[in-house]
């Protein structure tokens, strides 16, 4: 259902600057909207993007109203009034996409695939020939998964994410589950819209546990050949390049890139938007919180475990170097 400019407005609490009639009918991103949609600029260093999108209208901050080619709604806080918006109109994802397929395409099934009685398949959901997935498993709907992939026991399969040929995953693992993200509103948490999903290129292998979350803007990518160890979380919006390894308990937070060829030990930790060359090593336990941008080199920011007496040593060093003289 069409929802009015001046009623979306008043919803974000947004101000418009002419009186414009116009019905939206959807939310989406600057590049992706399309007229009769609502956009909105999600951070002020994508204004360049304002002139070129298409959207019916955008959400926007005071300054960059006047970039805009079509009608604004100028907010006092973009995140906040994103979120808002979010929960008044249907989102612009695949997901949603999918929902409008003819009734001819349910379950695309391959008749050499192995599925068990007790799978879910959602709306169009597709699987190739000769895959083998396994008992409660739930393939969401618009979900498309290759030939030759294995899913283990309870795998959940969302967001309209897609599976390339010879991928297997293991068991309780999560593909395409909502990202998390939220913006603090007075005394309250507003989630914020996802228009993204999940892609998977071939010959990847993901152990048990893994969560993959569906892109905010971007899709989540896995390039071909990629390793996923065990209980590893990768957020919204990464990108993990071709022939990468990852080993278990390491969480990357969303938006960020890694390499190709990339070897990345457990419980390593790293940074929203983080940027990580191709061929880096990352040993253990590190904590990355800035750009790797050296092709091929190994980081590490882990201390060994030593005897306690020697480690307090080490802080009480530590922690003198950093205090002013008298």
């Amino acid at each position: 259902m069409a929802l009015p400019i001046d009623e979306l407005a008043r919803r974000i609490q947004g101000l418009l600057t002419t009186d414009s009639i116009t019905d939206l009918r959807r939310i989406a991103p600057l590049d992706r909207a399309m007229p009769g949609d609502l956009s909105f600029l999600a951070n002020t260093r994508f204004r360049k993007r304002l002139v070129l999108c298409r959207a019916s209208a955008i959400i926007v901050d005071r300054d960059s109203a006047a970039l805009c080619t079509t009608e604004p709604v100028i907010v006092d806080d973009l995140l906040i009034a994103c979120a808002r918006a979010g929960e008044c109109l249907p989102h612009a994802s695949r997901v949603n996409e999918v929902k409008n397929y003819p009734v001819q395409d349910y379950q695309r099934v391959s008749r050499t695939a192995e599925v068990s009685p007790n799978v879910v398949l959602g709306w169009a959901a597709t699987i190739g020939p000769h895959t083998i997935v396994g008992p409660g498993c739930v393939i969401g709907d618009g979900a498309r998964i290759g030939a030759y992939c294995e899913l283990g026991p309870n795998v959940t399969i969302a967001a309209a994410a897609a599976l390339g040929n010879r991928v297997t995953v293991g068991a309780n693992s999560s593909i395409g589950g909502e990202p998390f993200l939220y913006v603090r509103d007075s005394s309250k948490w507003l989630k914020l819209p996802s228009f993204g999903s999940v892609e998977i290129g071939d010959d990847v292998a993901l152990g048990s546990h893994v969560t993959i979350d569906r892109g905010a803007i971007r899709d989540t990518i896995l390039m071909a050949g990629t390793k996923i160890d065990n209980h590893v979380h990768i957020a919204h919006g990464v990108i993990v390049g071709r022939d990468t390894a990852i080993a278990a308990r390491t969480a990357i937070a969303g938006e960020a890139t890694i390499g190709d060829g990339c070897t990345i030990g457990g419980g390593v930790g790293i940074g929203e938007g983080v940027v990580v060359a191709a061929e880096v090593r990352i040993t253990a336990m590190s904590m990355v919180t800035k750009s790797l941008p050296e092709v091929g080199a190994a980081y590490s920011s882990t201390w060994p475990a030593t005897r306690a007496r020697r480690w307090w040593r080490q802080v009480s060093i530590h922690a003198s170097a950093g205090r002013p003289t008298s």
